[in-house]
C-alpha cells in the first residue's frame, strides 16, 4: 500500500503466484513471510493478521533507530487469524 508504506505492506498478488511458481519448479516450499515494524514492537498489527493465511510461520522484526532489536514468530490458525506464537530461537 503505498499510502501508508511506513506502517503496512502488502506484497501483489501476481507476484505471490509467481514465486510459489517458481519455487514449486525449483522443488522449494515457501514456509512463511517476514517483515519488520520499524519503532514498533514486534507482534503482530490487526492488519498482519486480517491479511495471514493458515500454515505459514509469519516473522515480525523490531527495529528501533535502524537496528534489529527483537523478533517474534507467529501461525494464523485459520486464514486471517488468530496468531498463536510459534517458538523461535535465534542463533
Amino acid at each position: 500500500m503505498v499510502d501508508r508504506a511506513r506502517d503496512r505492506y502488502e506484497i501483489d498478488p501476481r507476484d505471490q503466484i509467481r514465486i510459489q511458481r517458481e519455487a514449486d519448479a525449483a522443488g522449494l516450499d515457501i514456509v512463511g513471510y517476514y517483515h519488520s515494524h520499524p519503532d514498533h514492537p514486534a507482534q503482530a498489527s490487526r492488519f498482519d493478521t486480517e491479511r495471514a493465511w493458515a500454515g505459514y510461520v509469519y516473522l515480525i522484526v523490531a527495529v528501533h533507530e535502524g537496528k534489529p532489536v527483537d523478533a517474534n514468530a507467529f501461525v494464523a490458525e485459520k486464514d486471517g487469524g488468530p496468531f498463536q506464537p510459534e517458538p523461535l530461537e535465534l542463533i
